[in-house]
């Protein structure tokens, strides 16, 4: 393998095992770093993030349909997380949150202020989300990794990863413009090979830490052929919902069954059309001889309701769209054994895995903990899984900041508002006989809804700066208002 070039001494030295990370919320006596290797910090960190991918229509998860064969292959080179929670089901929110490795409600707390019941008189508290991401360059995955020699670069597809969102921060290159994979993947391609030609030219190869993301598995669900009508011969035209994603067109519409059946073949063959392009970059690294010893990982920020209890997108709690894929594709030299995990992880995990292999302190006060141990089957996983923030997607909704969620999987899903007052503050469901999570039993009260509510009380509050209110509006400039309104988020 090359050398680094520009590491700092954290990235440069070898990686040690101790190295500081939070234990995970579960009793555990072993330190979780004991006994493990020395091993070399990799020289090319690669995350993919195909948005909107719910888990369970991955063959990679078991799903009967071919839908991500290039991702079932990298699994068995991989670590495969069989139970990954999102923390939010917004693209942004999400987002931040693998990001920081911090949970939603502090994030904006930190931002704000406020504490939860001041959140919660918030009439437009998009404003918040995107001060919540201030200080990215220092605060989070990038600033850490390109202080410790790391170039930093982003291929996105806009939208809520603009560069008006904050998330631009700590980036060398900050590519928003968009095109979904078909020509993101290409310009992430691009930047691989001049990183192989700058490495030819000076005998070594420059850290770099590479951000890929794309909606191709969004609605409308659009998506190039032959995929488009893979999966639905019999009824090959589209339920039309250009412009109506996320907007109140939507919930109007009385979908019937043969609608419900077509909106889920069109996802699963834009799910299968990005696998696709996932699977072009994976072999431009093997092309350029970098895949053994980088370090990939391959996720997505949430997941989608495609018909369940007659929704259609997400933004709310739900199983579908809690539930999101995890591969991580640890150096080859590591010798870290390819297999599946079942215990439960979170996306909150990402960001300490990535600067923990990369021989990187980790900045103080994270919510999450690095995967390696439970990749080793060194440590356990988490005992359960939380979400934050409700919402009915589209800008000119009204977002529920308290609403929160918590899910063991394989057991049970209570998704809470802690406002009082509201409709529908409780939903019960009882996995184990219901393991879609359809049927809420919140008036029966299982006799675990006590315990899981005072662990989301657990993750409610934050240490927060008085005074604070972040930004007096969002300012969104034409593109920006076009790229959502696509995605369909109607600005207010």
């Amino acid at each position: 393998m090359p050398r680094l070039r520009r590491c700092g001494a954290a990235a440069a030295a070898l990686w040690l095992a101790t190295s500081c990370t939070r234990a995970p919320e579960t009793p555990h006596g072993e330190s979780p770093g004991a006994g493990r290797p020395e091993v070399a910090p990799p020289a090319l960190v690669v995350l993919v993030s195909m948005d909107t991918v719910r888990a369970d229509r991955t063959s990679l998860n078991g799903y009967e349909r071919a839908t991500t064969p290039n991702l079932d292959a990298l699994a068995a080179e991989a670590t495969r997380f069989a139970r990954v929670g999102a923390q939010a089901t917004q693209t942004l929110l999400s987002h931040k949150s693998l990001f920081t490795s911090k949970y939603p409600l502090r994030l904006l707390q930190e931002a704000s202020g406020l504490d939860l019941r001041e959140l919660e008189e918030v009439r437009h508290p998009w404003k918040l989300l995107v001060a919540s991401f201030a200080n990215l360059a220092s605060a989070s995955l990038v600033g850490p990794l390109r202080a410790a020699g790391y170039r930093t670069e982003a291929y996105t597809d806009g939208g809520w990863m603009r560069r008006e969102m904050n998330f631009h921060e700590g980036f060398d290159v900050y590519d928003e413009a968009g095109g979904g994979f078909e020509e993101i993947v290409p310009r992430a391609v691009q930047a691989l090979e001049q990183r192989s030609a700058r490495a030819l030219d000076q005998r070594s190869a420059e850290a770099l830490f590479l951000f890929v993301h794309a909606y191709d598995a969004h609605c409308p669900y659009p998506t190039r052929e032959p995929m488009n009508s893979r999966f639905c011969a019999t009824h090959p035209e589209h339920l039309d919902l250009e412009g109506k994603c996320a907007k109140p067109e939507l919930l109007a519409i009385e979908l019937t069954n043969a609608d419900l059946r077509a909106v889920g073949d069109h996802y699963d063959g834009g799910l299968q059309s990005a696998d696709a392009y996932v699977g072009d970059l994976l072999a431009a690294l093997r092309r350029l001889e970098v895949f053994d010893e980088a370090l990939i990982v391959v996720t997505s920020d949430h997941g989608e309701s495609l018909g369940e209890r007659g929704e259609i997108g997400h933004g709310g709690h739900f199983l579908e769209q809690l539930q999101v894929p995890l591969l991580v594709k640890w150096p080859a030299s590591w010798r870290v054994p390819a297999g599946t995990v079942e215990e439960p992880v979170a996306l909150l995990d990402v960001m300490p895995t990535l600067l923990e292999a990369c021989g990187v302190d980790l900045p103080p006060g994270l919510d999450g903990h690095s995967l390696l141990g439970l990749a080793r089957r060194e440590q356990p996983g988490r005992p359960y899984l939380v979400s934050q923030i409700g919402f009915r997607e589209g800008l000119d909704k009204v977002t529920r900041l308290t609403k929160r969620a918590i899910w063991r999987p394989g057991e049970s899903l209570v998704i809470h508002d802690a406002a009082e007052g509201t409709d529908d503050a409780l939903r019960v469901y009882d996995l184990r006989a219901d393991p879609g999570g359809l049927a809420n039993l919140a008036r029966e009260r299982p006799a675990f809804v006590p315990d899981s509510l005072a662990n989301l009380a657990r993750h409610d509050g934050a240490e927060v700066a008085s005074g604070s209110t972040g930004p007096d509006e969002l300012t969104l400039d034409d593109e920006m208002r076009r790229q959502l309104e696509a995605l369909g988020y109607a600005a207010d």
